[in-house]
């Protein structure tokens, strides 16, 4: 629910209007959502970046990519591609990032779901309130997987008791033992562990999504 809504704050961070060059070069303000790629858009510091752009021209122009990256450090943008990734090129600005520092002209190259921060927000988001979204199915899959592991293990220590065990060695485990040992991988895989494993499960989601997005 935190997750969805934070997805749904972000239509507050789009501004309502922004200055592009069209017609033979004249500038106008239009409304963000009438942007599309190809679009030269004007940054002026105080703006926040309507789109995922690329930097044509720019005069000391740095963005803070804090909704984005959580890096609140200021970044210094230049018109040269620095890096393959689009996330670590400073020749690219991002939707929701916030003009610190200078001014400079960008080339819409995605708007809407298909930008960087909408792609992700797409996966936790949902059209139908009753449709399971990308996130609640990887965590379900892992609680499920979680509760199968934890119901062989407890059914493998009870046939390892009986069979083996308690005919070979009664003294080693009592039944009141072997009880107690249920329970306790019980407490410690479900608990205990479970909000650690989801934990864990949401890391390697974000890692799955950076991979496929922009490796």
């Amino acid at each position: 629910m935190k997750s969805l809504k934070i997805i749904r704050s972000f239509a507050q961070i789009l501004p309502k209007l922004t200055t592009v060059r069209r017609n033979n070069g004249r500038e106008q303000q239009i409304p963000t959502s009438h942007l599309v790629p190809g679009d030269i858009i004007l940054l002026q510091i105080g703006d926040k970046v309507p789109a995922d752009c690329r930097i044509i021209s720019c005069q000391n122009l740095k963005v803070n990519n804090s909704e984005l990256t959580g890096e609140s450090k200021p970044i210094k943008c230049t018109i040269n591609s620095t890096n393959e990734n689009l996330l670590e090129t400073s020749n690219m600005v991002f939707y929701s990032s916030l003009i610190v520092e200078g001014n400079g002209e960008a080339l819409v190259v995605a708007t809407g779901d298909k930008t960087i921060l909408g792609r992700v927000s797409k996966l936790t988001r949902s059209s139908n309130t009753d449709e399971i979204t990308g996130l609640h199915r990887e965590v379900n899959r892992f609680i499920l997987f979680v509760l199968c592991a934890t119901v062989l293990s407890i059914i493998t220590i009870w046939i390892t008791w009986i069979v083996w065990l308690n005919p070979t060695y009664p003294s080693y485990i009592t039944f009141n033992s072997n009880v107690i040992n249920s329970i306790g991988m019980i407490v410690g895989f479900l608990p205990v562990g479970l909000p650690s494993a989801v934990t864990l499960v949401l890391v390697i989601v974000a890692v799955r999504i950076k991979t496929f997005f922009f490796c």
